[in-house]
């Protein structure tokens, strides 16, 4: 059925959950699934890659964007404090 290819596919792809006891017999029984689930695969773990990537690229600027923040903050306190001195 739909439902158990779907699940099947899901846990092999997520969580590698027994990859070669279905995918080898499959794959010999019908040689043409052979690209289509590899070239699957080979975009799913690509576009996971490249999420981690991306999500510790936008960590590090928004804690540089925090920093950057809180010196402009200590910046401004300081002109103050020296125009009120004056």
């Amino acid at each position: 059925s739909v439902a158990t290819t779907s699940l099947t596919l899901f846990q092999q792809i997520v969580a590698g959950d027994s990859w070669g006891m279905i995918s080898v017999p499959v794959i010999e029984q019908n040689p043409w699934i052979a690209g289509p689930v590899l070239l699957t695969v080979a975009i799913t773990v690509g576009l996971g890659l490249m999420n981690l990537i991306l999500a510790v690229i936008v960590e590090r600027a928004a804690e540089a964007r925090e920093h950057d923040t809180l010196n402009r903050a200590k910046q401004k306190e300081k002109d103050r404090q020296e125009t009120m001195i004056e």
